[in-house]
């Protein structure tokens, strides 16, 4: 939960609003401090799998650049004395805190499982997605995809992972679209999964 204090801090930067914040504390971003050096676009895309659809766009990363500047402004320079952001095991403790202290509810274990996402066209950079997602995309998009070439659209591969999805993961497909992508993504970067060239561009597996 982002404080009173630390939400006045980022409500002062541009086109930062109470949505944003709230999408900021459901990637458990505690403190403006803790934005210093991000990267708005991997951010954007960790609210989208918080989210579990696409809901950040080139609005939304713009307004999460105007508060990773203003985080580096109240950071200041090296050496200025400013206090560092706390690490992730301190959030992870003040977490543990206000749960038994009888604050926000503790998650069942099961959903508290995260993995890391890799993406193809961001070499070098993970980020936390829940495992039980993740694992059942994963599986119904390796199911329906052919290893020979030239493969399946991206869109095809959509149509078909539905049926293999569990239903208390993805009632009714819910948020298939979204998952299906950042798997698809996730495998590439893997070499899992490879990319045909042609128009559109078709995927097969590779191993």
């Amino acid at each position: 939960m982002i404080g009173r204090e630390e939400r006045e801090k980022m409500l002062r930067a541009h086109s930062i609003g109470p949505k944003m914040i709230a999408f900021l504390e459901e990637i458990s971003v505690e403190r403006l401090i803790e934005l210093k050096g991000a990267d708005a676009e991997m951010l954007a895309m960790r609210i989208d799998v918080a989210l579990g659809r696409k809901h950040m766009n080139r609005l939304g990363v713009a307004a999460l650049r105007n508060l990773i500047d203003l985080a580096e402004r109240e950071a200041g320079p090296p050496g200025s004395g400013k206090p560092a952001g706390p690490s992730r095991s301190d959030r992870r403790r003040r977490v543990l805190e206000r749960e038994a202290a009888g604050g926000r509810p503790a998650r069942q274990e099961e959903t508290m499982k995260k993995v890391m996402l890799e993406n193809i066209n961001h070499p070098g950079s993970t980020q936390p997605a829940d495992a039980a997602k993740y694992e059942a995309m994963r599986n119904a998009y390796l199911t329906v995809l052919p290893a020979e070439k030239p493969g399946l659209t991206v869109a095809e591969v959509g149509q078909r992972v539905v049926a293999h999805l569990p239903q208390d993961l993805f009632p009714g497909g819910a948020t298939s679209g979204w998952w299906a992508k950042a798997v698809q993504l996730d495998l590439e970067a893997k070499g899992i999964v490879a990319r045909s060239k042609t128009s559109p561009i078709r995927l097969h597996r590779i191993r």
